[in-house]
């Protein structure tokens, strides 16, 4: 699937796409939180925060700009 797919089938609750898309995105979310916490519990509590706000925000995106840029975007204003 393409991302606009995944993305698509995310907010119309397919868990298997939502699981996908955090499998894709998980590590390189992950070290942009332990760049910003000093232990590992705390970025992960970060990571997750994010990924709830990012599921629950996705139908907001709308296709300006970088998918990966508006998670970021989210994870630092999670953090």
């Amino acid at each position: 699937m393409s991302e606009e797919e995944v993305i698509r089938a995310c907010i119309a609750g397919n868990q298997r796409a939502c699981r996908e898309l955090y499998e894709l995105h998980k590590n390189w979310l992950y070290a942009i939180c332990l760049r910003y916490h000093q232990n590992q519990s705390d970025a992960q509590d970060s990571l997750q925060e994010s990924f709830i706000l990012i599921f629950k925000n996705l139908s907001s995106y709308e296709g300006k700009g970088s998918f990966k840029g508006w998670m970021r975007m989210i994870t630092v204003r999670c953090i």
